[in-house]
C-alpha cells in the first residue's frame, strides 16, 4: 500500500545577482519566478532579468584595428577591445590623433576632441571578425573624449576605464545595455 505523504518544504539559501532594468518587476514577481526556476545553475528570464549563482567570466581580446570612425585609416592612435560574456559581445574602441590631409598636425575627430572612446554591440552577421554594429552603440557612464593632442596616456586610461565599466556590468550578468 502506497502512503500519500505531502512533501515537506526544503529550505535553502542561494546568493544571486538580479538585474532588473527600469524596475519592471517587483521583488515578489522576481522571487516567484526564481523559485519556479531555481533548479538551473544560471537562470535567464525574459525582459532582461537574469539570476546568476556565480560570477561570470568575461573574455577580453585586444585587436589591432580601429573599432569605429570613418577616419580610422588616418588615426595614429587605435584601440579595439572585444568583450564577450554569456552570449553578449561588445567592442570598446578608442581612436585619436587624426593626421591632417596636408601632413601638418592633427584634425579633431568631432566637436573639439582629438581622442574618443565608443562602445558597440558586435554585428551578429559578422561571425569571423565580430566588428562593431554602428547602429547599436552602447551607452556608458565613463569619460569618453579628450580635447588635447598630447594625451596618448590619457587615451589609454580612458579606454581601460570604459573596458572596466562594461566588464564589471557583464560580470554581474547584465546582458542588455542601453543604446544611443
Amino acid at each position: 500500500m502506497k502512503q500519500n505523504k505531502e512533501k515537506e518544504p526544503v529550505q535553502f539559501h542561494i546568493d544571486f545577482i538580479c538585474y532588473n532594468p527600469d524596475n519592471k518587476y517587483s521583488i515578489e514577481d522576481i522571487t516567484n519566478i526564481f523559485v519556479k526556476r531555481a533548479e538551473g545553475k544560471n537562470i535567464y528570464l525574459g525582459g532582461g532579468v537574469s539570476f546568476f549563482k556565480e560570477q561570470i567570466d568575461v573574455k577580453r581580446t585586444e585587436r589591432g584595428w580601429a573599432g569605429h570612425s570613418f577616419l580610422a585609416n588616418r588615426c595614429r592612435f587605435r584601440r579595439n577591445t572585444l568583450l564577450e560574456a554569456n552570449g553578449v559581445s561588445i567592442v570598446v574602441s578608442t581612436v585619436g590623433l587624426v593626421e591632417s590631409t596636408d601632413g601638418k598636425g592633427f584634425e579633431t575627430i568631432g566637436d573639439d576632441r582629438f581622442f574618443e572612446t565608443r562602445a558597440f554591440y558586435t554585428d551578429e552577421k559578422d561571425k569571423r571578425w565580430m566588428d562593431s554594429n554602428f547602429n547599436l552603440e552602447v551607452k556608458f557612464e565613463s569619460p569618453w573624449q579628450i580635447s588635447v593632442v598630447d594625451a596618448d596616456d590619457q587615451a589609454n586610461d580612458m579606454h581601460e576605464t570604459v573596458v572596466g565599466e562594461i566588464t564589471g556590468l557583464l560580470k554581474k550578468g547584465i546582458s542588455k545595455f542601453k543604446t544611443k
